[in-house]
């Protein structure tokens, strides 16, 4: 009986502990799926609220969530190319890259003001028939950012802004 007595004891111990951890360590829960991500999707958080997720291989595939992941808006990118990634300075100020797929040397970088309502092209100049894979700012140098742009099978290439994404070289 003593020995059931405190076989009983270590299971309520252990039962209260897979419990208690769960709350203590949430896990991640899927929030849903957004059609049309398919392409190395990228993703940039602002705060708590705000995220901003791209990666359309043939429909616009770009969205954007206000409320903590729980609904996503797909956002009206217009015509041009799909967006392969994305960065947000603020929730309002975010910077994406398009595709190639529209020539030479058009290779485009987008920006928006109003969180995504309106997109602008802010530099054309890129490299020939790739994609601008990545673009990131720098959380103590805002004005500084980084982007590449690339292909498989073929060369890579770096740019920079010192003016907060107005210019890049």
């Amino acid at each position: 009986m003593k020995k059931l007595n405190s076989h009983f004891k270590i299971v309520i111990l252990f039962l209260a502990i897979l419990i208690s951890s769960q709350n203590i360590y949430p896990q991640w829960t899927i929030v849903g799926d957004l059609a049309g991500v398919e392409v190395r999707p990228t993703l940039s958080v602002v705060d708590g609220n705000t995220a901003f997720v791209t990666g359309g291989k043939n429909i616009n595939a770009t969205y954007k969530t206000t409320n903590g992941g729980t609904n996503w808006t797909q956002l009206n990118t217009g015509t041009f190319n799909l967006f392969w990634s994305i960065w947000a300075k603020d929730a309002n100020t975010v910077f994406a890259g398009a595709n190639g797929s529209c020539g030479p040397d058009t290779v485009r970088l987008y920006k928006t003001i109003n969180g995504g309502i309106n997109w602008t092209v802010i530099e054309s100049k890129f490299a020939e028939i790739a994609t601008f894979t990545g673009i990131k700012f720098s959380n103590s140098d805002p004005s500084f950012g980084i982007g590449v742009s690339g292909a498989p099978d073929a060369d890579f290439y770096i740019y920079k802004t010192r003016d907060g994404g107005n210019t890049w070289t």
